[in-house]
């Protein structure tokens, strides 16, 4: 995994909030 720009914990809530969306939709 590449990190750039922000620590992974953000990332990783970004991509839960992500698939919730999508597991919602």
């Amino acid at each position: 995994k590449k990190v750039t720009k922000g620590p992974p914990l953000s990332y990783e809530k970004i991509k839960r909030q992500i698939a919730k969306r999508v597991k919602k939709l």
